[in-house]
């Protein structure tokens, strides 16, 4: 929160939770949360017999829009998932205001940081 001091501050959010985008949505307002509609898919896990092509197609371009606009964050607080590892690494200066959740937020400031996995 204390990176949205500022009034013009938006978040974009994207999450394989609707739960979470929800969460986000109701905290911060409509008017501040920005987020790419469409399915939401796994890259690695989709079933082609029980997801038609047309919800592929969608939700793939929602992939590469989510990972677009993931490396044009000026603040990124990410999950433990390849895709916002990869995504942060678009960044111009990939470890400026980097955050890492796992049970807490914690400040990512060099690329030999490892992240928790022992708590996570």
């Amino acid at each position: 929160d204390k990176n949205l001091s500022q009034p013009y501050s938006s978040i974009f959010v994207t999450s394989d939770s609707d739960q979470i985008q929800q969460h986000i949505h109701q905290h911060y307002g409509d008017d501040r949360v920005l987020s790419t509609h469409g399915p939401i898919i796994h890259i690695d896990r989709f079933n082609q017999k029980t997801q038609s092509n047309e919800t592929l197609y969608h939700g793939f371009l929602k992939v590469i829009a989510d990972f677009y606009f993931l490396g044009e964050c000026d603040t990124f607080l990410r999950g433990r998932s390849g895709f916002s590892e990869w995504a942060g690494r678009r960044r111009r200066n990939e470890y400026s205001n980097l955050y890492v959740y796992c049970r807490e937020i914690y400040r990512v400031t060099k690329q030999q940081w490892r992240r928790p996995y022992d708590q996570c």
